[in-house]
């Protein structure tokens, strides 16, 4: 990083930029900072991660807009199963330079996977149903993130 390896937070975020240009990946901040007091410091400048890992210094004058994103958290019995890191690309099981055929199939087959219908034949739970969801819907989020479409447009 720019000022030093352990001193940021990652912050995923979709910025879109003068020209409609769009960048989306993490927005290095202070820990316990946020995107609104970043954005609203003295600096003029922005340190910005691409998903890919490539670094950026973006000029403050330049952001038109900037989206935070949160992919959904589960809870308790979920938590360890989902990506601590909170990567759309490591939440489909995905290189950062996946195409798109690509993390369309991984959205497609893990959505398959952690469908409740699948498990019909069993009383699951209440705890693996809430597993269930909440794993889809963050492969959903994850998906619409990387593609910029509704998951229902999954092959």
């Amino acid at each position: 990083m720019f000022n030093g390896e352990n001193d940021k937070t990652r912050m995923l975020v979709d910025m879109r930029l003068a020209g409609e240009h769009r960048l989306k990946g993490n927005l290095l901040v202070v820990p316990s900072s946020t995107v609104m007091r970043t954005l609203n410091n003295d600096s003029q400048f922005l340190e910005f991660e691409e998903l890919d890992g490539v670094l950026h210094l973006i000029a403050k004058s330049t952001i038109c807009e900037v989206v935070p994103v949160v992919l959904p958290k589960a809870a308790r019995l979920e938590s360890k199963a989902i990506d601590t890191q909170n990567t759309p690309h490591r939440a489909l099981g995905l290189k950062p330079d996946a195409t798109a055929a690509e993390i369309e199939a991984a959205y497609a087959s893990l959505s398959q996977i952690h469908a409740a219908e699948n498990f019909t034949a069993v009383a699951l739970p209440p705890e693996v149903l809430r597993y269930l969801e909440a794993r889809r819907g963050h492969l959903t989020a994850a998906y619409h993130f990387l593609t910029g479409k509704p998951a229902a447009e999954a092959a």
